[in-house]
């Protein structure tokens, strides 16, 4: 009988410091490996940051997906890290995006042949403007 106790009084110390170790190389281990996924984390959120606050939410319309809470802009966020930790560029990015929904979805449309007229008619209109009211100016003058 007092070597059955003995035994499993021996049984139990072996369990515990195999727990023990196991425990220890656990928190070792998400210790280590914990601080490089938060480094690239930081990295990767100054990124996801700086390419979400271009790109429109297609269901908040007119707000970034960085303000947007909605599931195509946390779908979003979570393709532009994968992109990122594919090890993607902002412009590849955007030029995925700009092939998968179109133009609309960049806060800053390029200039092209169909967005030409966006670009030009607030200087035109400005332009136009200006010389109106200069001419209403002139003849005020001259009165």
């Amino acid at each position: 009988m007092n070597y059955i106790k003995i035994k499993l009084y021996l049984l139990l110390i072996m369990i515990r410091r195999v727990l023990t170790l196991v425990l220890l190389t656990l928190f070792v281990a998400k210790a280590c490996f914990g601080k490089l996924d938060n480094q690239n984390l930081k990295v990767s959120d100054a990124k996801l940051n700086e390419i979400s606050k271009n790109i429109r939410c297609l269901v908040c319309q007119n707000q970034s997906i960085v303000n947007s809470n909605s599931e195509f802009a946390i779908d979003i966020k979570k393709m532009i890290r994968e992109k990122l930790a594919d090890g993607k560029n902002k412009h590849e990015i955007f030029k995925f995006l700009k092939s998968k929904y179109g133009d609309y979805v960049l806060f800053d449309p390029p200039f092209q042949s169909n967005t030409f007229m966006l670009w030009i008619l607030p200087f035109l209109f400005l332009f136009l403007g200006t010389l109106f009211l200069a001419k209403k100016y002139i003849k005020f003058r001259k009165k």
